[in-house]
């Protein structure tokens, strides 16, 4: 395999922001050693090694801010779909969930685990408050004991020590719904002095979306003054005229020495478990009791049918409301049909054509179309504003899942961009910015002696389809993929196979 690269005569942006120039690069085995003046670099020891980039930008290998790959990242070690779009690095465990501290496994073990399988991304993980509970307390519905708050605690506490890149929460989620503020304020004080991030998945990202902007900062204050803010969006129509006071209170929030950063795919539709189309009273149950509820209780059933009928879907009408995946192959020709259509296709009311589904299957993938369209435009300005996928690994085999998943950061550059922003600008919310958020050591620059994580792009071309019912796709103009000097893609030959990732301690 060969392990020594030069790149000649390339458009370079190099993550700082600075206006790109024209350059040699050389990686040899995991690092950048040289960057050089355009065909300076003339003896070099690998002609297969060397590629003509005159037509080609590079940059640092783009960073997932926001992934969900802490067990994915386990079964398909070759992380296709974040590779095949530039990302060589991931933050994973975001929205309160490291789940595989939920199956017994510590970070120590997780790190030998991926050492092990060989994996091709780079990935660092946060500890997350709903697993932070389930392991101590279940999926309870109520405060934690002093003696289960100390424990959550001594946990959270470890695995920083053992690496993880912040502590994260989902309180729209159980059992993170059931947490009260002063509860998350505790947990975050054993972030004091770190310098990492808390990360959450707000509250309400509508009706009450200022008050739980308001909510995240004071924990943020509990902790070290850092806040990410997971897919920063206004949700439902009736909210979308709040974006500029959302805004204007996280400034104030920074202005008072608050550090915020945010993250968003470039989407109007979200993608979550399908049973939060429901209303509040069943989709805030476990999923495996209200799955293992609809499927064996008939009673229980059409009194759900009933109500959901009545109240409607949760403020999203089932016309924007679509089947994603779900393992079931009965459910397979549904994908990427809304619930208009399903309901037809089974000759059934559309609430219950859901409910069947959630029945079937304990969690279905939904996407709900909830957002506006000229809030994505303006959160993309914002200079504090990075790329998340909000999405796992998955191969290209499987044609299934949202699209973000295989086009987050083709689609952030092509919007950003269109929005007016300089593409060196765009380069550094994908790279550096979120290597020094999340303590990244030697990632999102390209200097000397930096890890040769790399991105050769075409950015005439960079481009993904907003295609929800064939999302599998490849972004346009990703030409080759570095990590860690391994060639891990390519345009024409796809997935390499090659593997150079590892496993990333925030320090």
């Amino acid at each position: 395999m060969l392990n020594t690269f030069l790149l000649r005569n390339v458009e370079i942006f190099d993550g700082t922001g600075n206006a790109p120039f024209r350059g040699d690069i050389v990686m040899k085995n995991d690092r950048i050693i040289s960057i050089s003046p355009p065909a300076s670099v003339m003896d070099f020891p690998i002609a297969g090694g060397v590629i003509d980039g005159a037509r080609y930008s590079v940059a640092p290998g783009f960073i997932d801010v926001h992934g969900h790959s802490e067990l994915d990242i386990l079964d398909i070690p070759s992380g296709d779909n974040k590779i095949a779009q530039g990302f060589t690095s991931e933050i994973a465990g975001n929205c309160g969930f490291t789940e595989f501290m939920e199956k017994g496994m510590s970070f120590r073990d997780f790190e030998v685990e991926t050492e092990q399988k060989k994996i091709a991304l780079n990935i660092a993980v946060m500890t997350g408050h709903n697993s932070l509970r389930t392991i101590v307390m279940g999926n309870e519905n109520r405060a934690p004991s002093n003696a289960e708050l100390n424990e959550m605690e001594r946990i959270l506490r470890l695995t920083l020590q053992q690496g993880a890149a912040g502590f994260s929460a989902g309180l729209w989620y159980v059992p993170g719904i059931y947490a009260e503020t002063e509860e998350l304020c505790r947990l975050a004080s054993v972030l004091k002095g770190s310098g990492k991030p808390f990360s959450i998945h707000l509250r309400s990202e509508g009706d009450t979306l200022l008050e739980s902007i308001e909510e995240a900062c004071k924990i943020a204050k509990c902790g070290d003054n850092i806040l990410q803010i997971s897919h920063f969006k206004t949700w439902y129509p009736r909210n979308w005229h709040k974006l500029r006071k959302a805004v204007k209170l996280i400034r104030r929030n920074m202005q008072n020495g608050l550090s915020i950063a945010l993250d968003r795919y470039p989407y109007l539709y979200s993608g979550t478990g399908l049973r939060m189309a429901l209303p509040p009273q069943f989709s805030q149950m476990p999923k495996e009791i209200l799955h293992e509820k609809l499927k064996n209780d008939e009673t229980f059933r059409q009194e759900v049918i009933r109500i959901t009928e009545q109240a409607g879907p949760s403020d999203c009408p089932w016309e924007q409301i679509m089947l994603l995946d779900s393992p079931q192959e009965a459910h397979k020709n549904f994908f990427g049909k809304n619930f208009v259509e399903i309901g037809k296709s089974m000759q059934c009311s559309p609430a219950e054509a859901c409910i069947k589904l959630l029945a079937e299957e304990e969690n279905p993938l939904g996407a709900f179309g909830l957002m506006s369209e000229d809030n994505l435009n303006e959160i993309l300005q914002l200079p504090f504003v990075m790329p998340g996928t909000d999405a796992g690994i998955q191969d290209f085999s499987k044609q299934n899942g949202h699209p973000r998943k295989f086009g987050t950061a083709a689609r952030f550059f092509q919007l950003a961009v269109k929005n007016g922003i300089p593409p060196q600008e765009v380069i550094r919310r994908m790279t550096s910015y979120p290597a020094a958020v999340f303590h990244l050591k030697n990632k999102g620059l390209i200097r000397e002696n930096y890890d040769a994580d790399l991105v050769l792009f075409d950015r005439e071309q960079l481009s993904a389809p907003e295609d929800y019912a064939h999302p599998a796709q490849p972004a346009k103009g990703i030409i080759a993929v570095w990590v860690n000097g391994v060639l891990s893609y390519t345009e024409n030959g796809g997935i390499t196979g090659n593997r150079g990732g590892k496993f990333l301690k925030a320090q």
